[in-house]
């Protein structure tokens, strides 16, 4: 450390350390969820090329704003003492894919309102593991009083910014009911349809 600043914590490559920023996870899910996006539209039968491009281009573009809204804020902290590369922001930006990804996987199969549920405790749960996150990452400003303040609050704006992005990013209307229960309820159907009636005799 020099003076009262705190310097950032340097992470071993991931290999060797489970808390440093990687980005394969990350990237993975991304690709991931413009997949998924596209299956899902195709189910509707309103898929064309442009649903993964559009896809594409909104997340990056989000991304790209989410990353530099978290740079600017470290600014604000003091940008003599605190720096996180830029790559370190966007993978911490991009964890969220995983949740989401996960979360429109389980609408797939489970339904839009068991989708609606899962999707809140993901988005809560990945704020607060992006405020955790980032806590480790953001050094101490020393003894001032209103740096810890600043601090606290450009944490708890990550963690928002997260959950924000991520009920935009996630809202789809294209989920419709659950696939397990369109299922069982077309078989008991079919069941029906081909069931003896009371009154019908074998001849």
């Amino acid at each position: 450390a020099t003076g009262d600043a705190v310097s950032p914590r340097d992470f071993a490559p991931p290999l060797r350390d489970i808390n440093s920023p990687d980005l394969y996870l990350p990237a993975m899910a991304f690709i991931t969820y413009v997949l998924t996006i596209g299956y899902i539209k195709g189910t509707r039968r309103a898929f064309n090329p442009e649903v993964l491009q559009d896809t594409f281009s909104t997340c990056l573009l989000t991304l790209v704003l989410e990353v530099g809204l978290m740079k600017g804020g470290l600014y604000s902290l003091g940008g003599a003492y605190v720096r996180i590369p830029w790559l370190d922001l966007c993978v911490y930006a991009s964890y969220k894919y995983v949740s989401i990804a996960l979360g429109l996987l389980i609408g797939i199969f489970m339904g839009t309102a068991v989708y609606n549920g899962v999707m809140l405790y993901v988005s809560a749960a990945t704020a607060f593991f992006v405020y955790k996150s980032m806590h480790r990452a953001v050094p101490r400003p020393g003894h001032e009083a209103t740096g810890h303040k600043r601090r606290m609050y450009y944490l708890l704006a990550c963690a928002g910014l997260q959950l924000l992005v991520m009920l935009f990013l996630g809202f789809t209307r294209d989920l419709g009911e659950s696939t397990i229960f369109r299922g069982l309820g077309r078989d008991a159907l079919a069941d029906a349809v081909e069931a003896p009636g009371p009154n019908e005799v074998d001849v």
